[in-house]
C-alpha cells in the first residue's frame, strides 16, 4: 500500500455533502485547484494588468505633480514671488488623506460627558427631593 493520500472524487456536490463534513480525515485541496478535466487553474495568480497599474499609476501621478509644481513656480518667479518648496506645495495643493474613524469624535465625546454630568445632577437633585 502506498502512504500517499489519494483524494476522493465525487459525482456531484450532493455526494460530497452526503458523506458528511465532520470526518476527522484531512482532505486534499488539490481537486479545488483543478478543473473537471484535470487541468490546473490559475486562481491564485493576479491579472497581468494589476501589477502594471500598481507600478505605472504612482509614477505617473508623481510626474504630473512635479510638472504642476514647476509650472506654478515659473508663474510665481515671473510674478516676482519666491518659488515654493515641495513641502509648501504639498501643504497647499495636495488633498488631505482620507480618514476612517470608528466611534465618536472628540467633540461628541465632550457632549456625552456633559450630558452624563447633567443627567447625574438631575437625578441626584431629584433623589434629594430638591426638584
Amino acid at each position: 500500500m502506498s502512504s500517499r493520500h489519494i483524494p476522493k472524487s465525487y459525482e456531484s456536490e450532493r455526494g460530497y455533502y452526503a458523506e458528511g463534513l465532520g470526518d476527522d480525515d484531512i482532505r486534499d485541496t488539490a481537486p479545488a485547484m483543478t478543473t473537471p478535466s484535470g487541468a490546473a487553474t490559475r486562481q491564485a495568480e493576479a491579472p497581468w494588468y494589476q501589477d502594471v497599474i500598481k507600478a505605472v499609476v504612482p509614477a505617473a501621478m508623481s510626474i504630473y505633480q512635479q510638472n504642476q509644481m514647476t509650472k506654478l513656480n515659473l508663474a510665481r518667479i515671473n510674478s516676482g514671488y519666491p518659488p515654493m518648496t515641495g513641502a509648501e506645495y504639498a501643504a497647499v495643493y495636495q488633498p488631505p488623506a482620507a480618514q476612517f474613524q470608528v466611534g465618536p469624535t472628540a467633540d461628541m465625546k465632550k457632549m456625552m460627558v456633559y450630558a452624563a454630568l447633567a443627567g447625574l445632577a438631575f437625578f441626584g437633585l431629584r433623589a434629594a427631593k430638591v426638584i
